[in-house]
């Protein structure tokens, strides 16, 4: 079978991240061919390019620079207005047909797509082979603040053969939500490589001080450090907190550790390719989510016997710690519930010990095996 995957951007992502770990995975696979098209080259930003199998075929659906440097300018928040303008209007144009162009010509050479962030829908309305969507969002959270968006989505989304959910919450609200699509979904947990994690996590790191740790792209439309940082601040425990992770919010979030005069206590340690020692010598992990698609970075945690805290957000977290018996759930944006945990959590050994075993058992069930062997059983239905 040649299956061709779909990406918008090739970028430091959890989407990425994911995807990597099914590349890597299925080239083992006797009987597959596997080919990534990535949207636009986001050069630089593509810290995890060299991590792609040498099996894949790689292609850049638009990779002039006058095409490229503009989005990337954009991500990085350094675009001027007239700038923006001209990218969105005149240079859109010929992406879009850059793009169409280069799917139409992969299509006729392999025998499924996969679309794994779900955002090229346009370009496979007259797609000749079957189509499946990846969703790594809650449609129900985006529909609280964009519902015109939301209700395209879901128009766009009937034109797939399948859809996988990566959470059975996600795959329920969006059942509710569209009946007519529930015939076409199927439930993928984001896996964890556990080899691989438990190898990486025996490096080293200079970091004396005892910790607790969140990793995230600093961007508070989503993530919501911010709520971090001041429930931190209204504990008194003796660890430190080290917020690992990029983005345009960082220097907002640095500036409110000096508002709340608790910067000699916060390390912004930046992107680490390689989080997982950081994971390993914390005293606990802490994810303050406005909205996940899944969290997988929880699973990590727990897998390397780390009690982890988590916003109770949609969605993914209450399903990954099994509603609360295998780590803390805390409501969104409650700072007080935040620093009650955090405090408990770093003081309370049988209450760490207990989280900790239930956890590593909790983790055994997001293995990527299993997980590998229900995307190629999906797969099947192309044969």
């Amino acid at each position: 079978m040649r299956v061709l995957f779909l990406l918008s951007h090739f970028l430091d992502g959890g989407i990425d991240t994911i995807l990597l770990q099914y590349l890597k995975g299925l080239v083992k696979m006797p009987g597959f061919t596997v080919s990534l098209a990535i949207s636009v080259r986001m050069n630089e930003l593509e810290v995890f390019r060299n991590q792609i199998p040498s099996e894949v075929k790689v292609e850049y659906l638009v990779d002039q620079p006058y095409l490229c440097n503009p989005r990337i300018a954009k991500l990085k928040g350094k675009i001027s207005a007239i700038s923006k303008l001209w990218d969105s209007s005149i240079h859109n144009i010929i992406r879009r047909r850059k793009i169409q162009s280069g799917i139409n010509k992969l299509a006729q050479s392999h025998d499924l797509v996969v679309d794994f962030d779900a955002s090229q829908s346009e370009y496979l309305t007259k797609c000749p082979i079957p189509t499946i969507a990846w969703l790594h969002f809650s449609m129900r959270k985006l529909n609280e603040v964009e519902p015109l968006k939301t209700q395209q989505i879901i128009k766009q989304l009937s034109q797939y053969t399948r859809i996988v959910t990566i959470c059975e919450a996600m795959r329920n609200e969006l059942s509710e939500m569209a009946p007519n699509l529930a015939p076409k979904l199927t439930t993928i947990y984001n896996p964890i490589d556990q080899t691989s994690i438990v190898l990486k996590s025996e490096a080293s790191i200079d970091f004396p001080d005892p910790y607790i740790l969140t990793i995230c792209r600093l961007n508070e439309d989503q993530k919501d450090v911010s709520t971090l940082i001041r429930a931190y601040a209204q504990t008194d425990i003796a660890e430190k907190l080290v917020i690992i992770g990029k983005g345009k919010d960082e220097e907002m979030l640095k500036k409110l550790t000096r508002d709340l005069k608790i910067e000699d206590r916060v390390f912004f340690a930046g992107f680490h390719e390689n989080p997982y020692p950081w994971i390993r010598q914390s005293k606990a992990f802490v994810l303050s989510s406005k909205y996940e698609g899944f969290g997988i970075v929880l699973v990590e945690a727990m897998y390397l016997n780390i009690p982890v805290i988590s916003s109770n957000c949609p969605v993914g977290p209450a399903e990954i710690l099994d509603n609360g018996r295998s780590g803390i759930l805390v409501p969104p944006g409650d700072c007080s519930a935040m620093a009650n945990a955090i405090s408990q959590i770093t003081t309370d050994n049988n209450l760490r010990r207990e989280l900790t075993q239930k956890a590593a058992k909790r983790a055994d069930i997001f293995t990527f095996d299993s997980q590998l062997t229900k995307m190629i059983n999906l797969f099947s239905f192309a044969e």
